[in-house]
């Protein structure tokens, strides 16, 4: 997987990890990518004969990052969200208690259906068994245009 430098805009033909530099007579057919903002994506679409299926990064309501998530699909890339429930202070914002109880669901599982109904997919984790079914039991409702909105302005 080949990450961004956080917070650098630089092209991956100016890094020493340019796939077409690489050595190997067998290059891969697929490559993930993490953190990378939209002018990487462009600048490694325009240079690499491989372009990236995934790009795995923080993306989470309230994470501002969510405008990625249209620039790589636009490109043919998935967005893997990874810390979609942030640190956790998202789940006590009035704003996503109150679609919470709207639906009947938890914070969390408002927070998951954000990330799923932007066209993401999601990499969740716990060890309480309880939290792993809930983030599955994502499926059973969908949030409003409105609630949406509500949720990408926080």
């Amino acid at each position: 997987m080949l990450r961004s430098l956080v917070g650098s805009e630089m092209c991956i033909r100016d890094s020493p990890f340019n796939i077409s530099r690489t050595s190997s007579p067998k290059l891969p057919r697929t490559i993930a990518v993490s953190n990378f903002v939209e002018a990487q994506l462009e600048c490694l679409n325009s240079t690499e004969s491989i372009q990236p299926a995934v790009n795995q990064m923080r993306l989470s309501v309230g994470s501002g990052t969510a405008g990625v998530v249209v620039a790589d699909a636009q490109l043919g890339i998935v967005v893997q969200a990874y810390s979609p429930l942030g640190s956790g202070t998202i789940l006590e914002k009035p704003e996503v208690l109150a679609i919470a109880k709207a639906h009947n669901v938890s914070s969390a599982q408002v927070a998951l259906r954000w990330i799923l109904q932007k066209n993401a997919t999601i990499n969740t984790q716990s060890t309480n068994p309880a939290h792993l079914a809930q983030d599955v039991n994502i499926f059973d409702f969908e949030l409003t245009v409105e609630e949406m909105h509500t949720l990408d302005s926080i």
